[in-house]
Formats: C-alpha cells, sequence, structure tokens
C-alpha cells in the first residue's frame, strides 16, 4: 500500500515536471487537450450523458495533473456550476478553447464545438511537433559530424599505429 502510494506521487511529480519543460510542455498539453476534447465529442454524439463522458474522458487522460484538475471540474459540473464554468477554472484550457466551450455549452452544440477544438488542438500539436523537431536539426547534424570525424581519426590513429609498427620490424 505505501509502494504503491510512493509509486504514485513519484507519476505525480513527473507529470508536473514535464508540464514545466518550456518546449515539452506545450506539445503534452495540446496533445492531452487534442485527445480530451475528441473523446468527449464523439461520446457526446453517440448520447452518453455528460457526467459519463466526462469521467471516461478524464479516466483516459495519461497526465495526473490533468486527470485531478478535469475530476475537480467533474464535481463541480455534478453539482450544477455547468459545464464550461468549471473546466474554465481548471486553467488547463487556452482562451480560444474556454470561448468554445461556452457558445457550445449555450447554444447546444456542444459536440461540434469540441470537435472543433480538438482539430484546433491537433493542428497546434503538429505545429509544436514540426518546431521541435526543427530545433533539433542543426544539434543532430553537429553529433553526426562529431561521431563521424571521431570514427575517422580513429581509423586514421589505427593506420599509423600500423605503419609505424611494420616500419619498425623492417
Amino acid at each position: 500500500r505505501l509502494l504503491r502510494r510512493q509509486r504514485q506521487m513519484c507519476i505525480r511529480d513527473r507529470d508536473r515536471w514535464v508540464l514545466k519543460i518550456p518546449v515539452i510542455s506545450g506539445i503534452v498539453d495540446y496533445a492531452i487537450l487534442e485527445r480530451f476534447c475528441r473523446i468527449l465529442s464523439a461520446m457526446i454524439k453517440a448520447g452518453v450523458p455528460l457526467p459519463e463522458g466526462l469521467k471516461t474522458t478524464t479516466d483516459a487522460t495519461s497526465n495526473v495533473v490533468y486527470k485531478e484538475r478535469l475530476e475537480i471540474a467533474r464535481a463541480q459540473m455534478l453539482e450544477g456550476r455547468g459545464f464550461s464554468g468549471p473546466l474554465i477554472e481548471t486553467e488547463l484550457f487556452p482562451g480560444a478553447a474556454k470561448q468554445m466551450f461556452k457558445v457550445g455549452e449555450a447554444t447546444g452544440t456542444l459536440d461540434e464545438q469540441l470537435e472543433v477544438a480538438s482539430i484546433y488542438f491537433d493542428r497546434e500539436l503538429e505545429s509544436r511537433i514540426k518546431r521541435f523537431t526543427t530545433m533539433f536539426e542543426p544539434l543532430m547534424i553537429v553529433v553526426v559530424g562529431l561521431i563521424v570525424g571521431f570514427v575517422a581519426v580513429a581509423l586514421v590513429s589505427a593506420m599509423y599505429g600500423v605503419l609505424n609498427g611494420t616500419k619498425a620490424d623492417i
């Protein structure tokens, strides 16, 4: 029991730490939010009641920080505080998504607004991943160059060693 609790604390700390890394946190945020909006939209379209859909969607979230905040939002929603208000208070969603949630709740088109939000998050995620990989291309070129240079120097050194060894024998 104690071991399980320690493991959960480590996972929580790791998830908090990941959300603080400048470049990676944006990628993780948008990946989680895209998945959240897509799953919840599909569940609402399928006729699943919103509290059950939100519970299932929260359980599908891989980050403990997001999971805890979404569970709090779900509890507040069950207390009658609506859908968008508690989600906005979690401070997990960017401004555009908050507005989409408000509009969807007010107009009864929550499933459509969640789908639009998931498309938005998906595009942002692709953009951030592209920037992330582009940022590391020059670094990878330098690293590969260093490795090739090291191998070349090692081969040349070995050849000189063999050549000097054969000259000493003659």
